[in-house]
């Protein structure tokens, strides 16, 4: 993971007020944001708060951070361990004896309507879920269960605000892998560094 320093931003600030607001009245809640927005940076935010609160009233919360990805986990690890300090367990989604948990956070949420997942929400008896994804709507139309979507930003302010790069995209019609490395090799210097 590349160095990362934590700061607070004000649409994610105002994104996480929405959810724990949210909370009062649901039981499962969405956060819709764009790739580098900093979506676990809002849910250990949101995490942050609901234990603190539910400490006051002496009832611990328990939390489990589930992802498809073990680099995923190892990430969210890391800057929990070194900004927010959440009591979590870090949960693979295909773990076949996750441990009880009051709240799950599924990150990549979009593989909310998988067995795994489904299955996951009966084994740990969670009473609250927060999703985590930039890219909720899913491509087999299979629909989420999420109750309430918060989306925090969008790809245009968050450039418009420098927190993301400009970019440049370009379509091609008749899609191949060689006439793609001819184009990008006749013309590196128009590309630059490009994701295909």
């Amino acid at each position: 993971m590349a160095e990362f320093t934590y700061e607070d931003r004000e649409y994610q600030l105002e994104a996480v007020h929405t959810v724990i607001a949210a909370f009062k009245q649901h039981d499962s809640v969405l956060i819709e944001s764009p790739v580098g927005s900093g979506k676990t940076i809002m849910g250990l935010m949101v995490i942050k708060h609901l234990q603190q609160e539910a400490k006051k009233q002496g009832k611990p919360l328990a939390v489990s951070w589930v992802a498809a990805r073990r680099h995923i986990l190892n990430q969210t690890e890391k800057v929990n361990d070194t900004y927010f300090k959440c009591d979590l367990s870090y949960v693979s989604a295909f773990d076949k004896r996750p441990p009880r948990a009051d709240l799950m956070v599924i990150d990549e949420a979009h593989h909310e309507a998988t067995q795994s997942v489904l299955d996951m929400y009966e084994r740990t008896g969670n009473h609250l879920t927060l999703g985590l994804s930039a890219t909720p709507l899913r491509t087999d139309r299979m629909k989420l269960s999420f109750q309430i979507v918060v989306k925090s930003s969008s790809i245009a302010k968050l450039i418009a605000q420098h927190y993301l790069v400009p970019f440049h995209s370009y379509k091609i019609n008749d899609w191949d892998p060689a006439f793609v490395a001819r184009i990008f090799l006749e013309s590196q210097q128009l590309w630059g560094k490009s994701l295909v």
